[in-house]
């Protein structure tokens, strides 16, 4: 009972291993919103460090001026218009069909779940289209295809792979 509190809570009990006392440690999390089941109060809070990293700036007046390098108008204002026009196309994207899944996800939450997932993607681009494959995906794709084709692709890959290793 919290007898402070004047409205009903819905709590979840967790219970995980602490290693150092060598013992299960229990946490409760609360919230006042009773349609809540516990996996979701769970997997919200699991989001908030990645909630606050993104509300950071704006709670603290705006993006931090100090990692500006630059200092030419043109640089700042195209880096300010480049982080409005892409936040606004994220935002857009998740409002439509292909995009709902990504719907209100940060940026962090994100790429946390792709290092949870381990989970890669990969970009071909060719004949003027391009696509985005699940990594292993694409490497089923091009196991797949024709011998004769991966031949070429293998030759066009030994040429290529020598002179991207110069660079590095």
């Amino acid at each position: 009972m919290w007898d402070a509190c004047h409205v009903p809570l819905n709590a979840w009990v967790m219970r995980s291993w602490h290693r150092k006392k060598d013992l299960l440690e229990p946490m409760v999390l609360v919230t006042t919103d009773q349609r809540l089941t516990g996996p979701w109060i769970v997997r919200h809070y699991e989001e908030r460090p990645e909630i606050e990293h993104e509300y950071e700036p704006r709670k603290s007046g705006g993006w931090p001026r100090k990692k500006l390098r630059a200092t030419r108008d043109s640089a700042i204002v195209f880096y300010l218009a480049t982080v409005v026009v892409s936040s606004s196309l994220s935002h857009l994207f998740g409002n439509t069909q292909a995009g709902i899944r990504f719907a209100d996800k940060t940026r962090q939450a994100l790429a946390f779940e792709q290092l949870r997932s381990r989970r890669t993607h990969v970009m071909a681009y060719a004949g003027g289209s391009f696509a985005i494959f699940e990594t292993l995906s694409f490497a089923h794709f091009l196991l797949q295809l024709p011998a004769v084709a991966q031949e070429r692709l293998r030759h066009w890959l030994d040429q290529h792979l020598h002179t991207v290793q110069q660079r590095e």
